[in-house]
C-alpha cells in the first residue's frame, strides 16, 4: 500500500507421495543482515552496528528481552538493551554470577528454562536477579558468549524469554544469527582499532609517533585555556651512530627500545612521550609543570639514558642531549616546539 517491497524466501520440495510442499517466509532477517554488512563495510558507528545485531533478534521475536554486552576502548563493560529494565543488565551479587557473567567466565552458553525453578543453592542467578526478571515478565534466560579480539574477557548476548514467547530452544535460530553477526562486528572493530593504533604508534618502541604527537600538540593548543602553560623536552641521543656502526642495526634497534622505556619511566606521570624519528624523542610535560619541573625531568632522563645497555652480551652506551622550552599552550605546535628544537641544537 505504501509502495515499499517485502522480500520473501520461497522453498519447495516433493514429499515421498509426490505432493508439493511450498514454504514462504518474510525474509526480514536477510534484509537486516544486508544492512549490517553495508554498515560494517561502510564503517558506520559501532553502536549503530550493535543496533542492527539487536534487530536480528527483535525482528523474529519482538516482545522478548535482549541485552548485548561488550567492552569499550577503556575496557568498561557496557550493555545495549531492548525490552528490559536497565537494572536487569547490571544486577549482581558477589559469589552468585548472573547468567552472562557465567557465560563470559566459562566461554559456554548458559540456559535457564525457568527462573522460578532455580534453587537457593544454584550457582547462577541470585534471588534479586530472579525477582527483577520476574517483575519484568520474564520466565527464562539464554546467554551466549561471543569472542572479542580486542578484549580477552569477551562479549555476550542475552535473551530473556516470556511466557508468550518461544522456549529457549526456540530462540536458537535468532541467537545463532545474532552471535555470528556480532562476532563480525567485533572483528571489524578490532581491525579498525589496530589500524588506528598503527597510524599513531611508533612500530619499534610503541611510543606515540611523530604525526600523532604533532596532532596532540594541535589539539591541546585548541582545547586548553589560552592562559595555560606547557613545557616540552626535545631529546637527541649522543653516540647512537657509533652503536649502529660497531654493533649493527639490530643492536641499534634494541638500544632505541630500551631507551624509550627509560625515558617513559623518567618522565613525570601524565607526560606524553614520543619518538619523533631516528634517535630523537620528545616529552610533553603535564600541564602545570614549571621550568624547574622540566629541568628535573630532563636530568632524570639523561641519568637514565646514560646507563649501559646489554645488547647480546656486549655493552652499548649512549648519552642524551635535551632541549627545553616552555610557553603558552596556544603556542605548543608552533613556537614552543621550535624553541625546544633550538635549545636541543644549543645543548
Amino acid at each position: 500500500a505504501d509502495g515499499s517491497w517485502v522480500s520473501l524466501d520461497v522453498n519447495a520440495a516433493l514429499d515421498p507421495g509426490g505432493a508439493l510442499l511450498v514454504m514462504a517466509r518474510h525474509a526480514g532477517d536477510l534484509e537486516i543482515t544486508d544492512h549490517l554488512l553495508e554498515a560494517v563495510s561502510g564503517g558506520d558507528p559501532f553502536e549503530q552496528q550493535v543496533s542492527l545485531v539487536m534487530d536480528l533478534g527483535l525482528w523474529r521475536h519482538p516482545k522478548e528481552g535482549y541485552a548485548i554486552l561488550y567492552r569499550d576502548d577503556a575496557g568498561r563493560l557496557l550493555a545495549s538493551t531492548s525490552n528490559i529494565p536497565a537494572e536487569l543488565s547490571r544486577a549482581h551479587v558477589p559469589g552468585r554470577p548472573s547468567p552472562w557473567e557465567a557465560a563470559l567466565a566459562t566461554g559456554a552458553e548458559v540456559v535457564i528454562e525457568r527462573l522460578v525453578d532455580l534453587g537457593e543453592d544454584s550457582p547462577v542467578a541470585d534471588p534479586e536477579l530472579v525477582e527483577l526478571a520476574s517483575a519484568a515478565g520474564f520466565i527464562g534466560c539464554f546467554a551466549v558468549p561471543v569472542p572479542d579480539p580486542e578484549h580477552a574477557e569477551g562479549a555476550c548476548i542475552v535473551i530473556w524469554t516470556t511466557e508468550e514467547g518461544p522456549t529457549v530452544s526456540g530462540h536458537r535460530y535468532a541467537m545463532g544469527n545474532m552471535q555470528r553477526a556480532f562476532a563480525l562486528v567485533l572483528q571489524q572493530r578490532a581491525q579498525v582499532s589496530g589500524l588506528e593504533r598503527a597510524a599513531r604508534t611508533d612500530h619499534l618502541t610503541g611510543l606515540t609517533n611523530r604525526s600523532r604527537f604533532l596532532e596532540l600538540l594541535e589539539q591541546m593548543a585548541d582545547d586548553e585555556a589560552p592562559s595555560g602553560h606547557r613545557s616540552l623536552l626535545y631529546i637527541d641521543l649522543d653516540g647512537f651512530k657509533r652503536v649502529n656502526d660497531s654493533l649493527g642495526h639490530a643492536a641499534g634497534d634494541a638500544v632505541l627500545t630500551v631507551t624509550a622505556e627509560r625515558i617513559t619511566k623518567a618522565a613525570a606521570e601524565g607526560a606524553v612521550v614520543a619518538r619523533l624519528g631516528g634517535d630523537e624523542f620528545a616529552v610533553l610535560c603535564p600541564g602545570g609543570a614549571d621550568a624547574a619541573d622540566a629541568e628535573a625531568t630532563a636530568q632524570r632522563i639523561i641519568d637514565a639514558v646514560c646507563a649501559p645497555i646489554d645488547v647480546g652480551g656486549s655493552p652499548a652506551t649512549v648519552g642524551a642531549s635535551v632541549g627545553i622550552a616552555s610557553g603558552p599552550t596556544a603556542d605548543l605546535a608552533g613556537s614552543v616546539l621550535d624553541a625546544a628544537d633550538a635549545a636541543l641544537l644549543a645543548a
